[in-house]
């Protein structure tokens, strides 16, 4: 007679354990190649492997700290694929470093990915007033900086930054901007809306529009801003355009430099150069 243990039924077979890696790196300035100490860094599981263990009680993201020589380890990883989240305020990533490592990482079982490296740049600032037909700072207006993307094979302004609200002064300043060209668009916020609702109601009113630095309501004749790194640049102070609403568009007469003196009405001219915004 053999003898079978009564413990060999009906038990699972133990699971294999599951060996945890680690990701480490540094995070510099990218012109300088700087420490930047105080950097969050934020890994995120995007796919993890099928193995036993793989993905149960993952949690949904993993942080560590920059020490002051700008290094961090995460550990604790179970094995698949991160992606990586830098944040440091007053900085911003460096989208096109020379020496910055993919932000999407794969981390195998029992493995520590090493040597990666990271870059930011100094935020660059803008700041200025906003102010209205007459001169007068606008309080309560909303201020973005839009950059020319790329969407579905066409060139479009989208918002670089968020956006912010002038303050009783009529005052802006704009922050976490990055390297490179950008428009101005100040929008005059309650006003302008109730103008536009009003409109659309099929009552004419007269309201702000839209209006691009240093003063214009198209953005094609936008003047665009050269941004660098840790740039703080002042003086951007955009004048609202008053214009009459209709329906879903505004007309707004600009103001000429010249006109004849004996001239009571608008030129053929500045009529045929009003502007027209919808």
């Amino acid at each position: 007679m053999i003898a079978i243990p009564l413990a060999s039924f009906g038990q699972p077979a133990p699971q294999q354990e599951v060996k945890k890696g680690a990701i480490e790196g540094v995070v510099l300035v990218e012109t300088t190649r700087e420490p930047v100490r105080r950097v969050q860094v934020v890994a995120y599981p995007r796919r993890t492997s099928a193995g036993p263990g793989a993905t149960m009680g993952q949690p949904q993201s993993f942080t560590a700290t920059t020490d002051a020589e700008g290094k961090f380890t995460i550990a604790d990883l179970e094995p698949g694929d991160y992606f990586l989240n830098i944040q440091k305020q007053g900085f911003s990533i460096a989208r096109r470093s020379t020496f910055a490592s993919s932000m999407q990482i794969k981390v195998g079982q029992g493995e520590t990915v090493k040597g990666l490296r990271y870059a930011l740049l100094p935020q660059a600032v803008i700041a200025g007033k906003v102010l209205d037909d007459e001169g007068e700072p606008v309080q309560g207006a909303q201020v973005q900086a839009l950059a020319q993307q790329n969407m579905r094979g066409r060139k479009s302004w989208l918002p670089s930054a968020q956006g912010v609200q002038t303050n009783d002064r009529g005052e802006f300043r704009l922050a976490n901007l990055v390297p490179g060209k950008v428009i101005l668009q100040v929008t005059a916020g309650y006003q302008s809306m109730m103008a536009q609702e009003q409109a659309r109601s099929g009552q004419p009113a007269m309201g702000y529009a839209d209006t691009f630095y240093p003063g214009v309501t198209e953005p094609a004749r936008a003047m665009q801003v050269e941004l660098t790194a840790g740039a703080e640049l002042t003086g951007y102070d955009v004048q609202l355009k008053r214009c009459r609403f209709t329906g879903s568009a505004a007309r707004c007469w600009r103001r000429m430099a010249r006109r004849p003196r004996n001239s009571t009405s608008p030129s053929r001219r500045e009529r045929s150069r009003a502007e027209a915004w919808g």
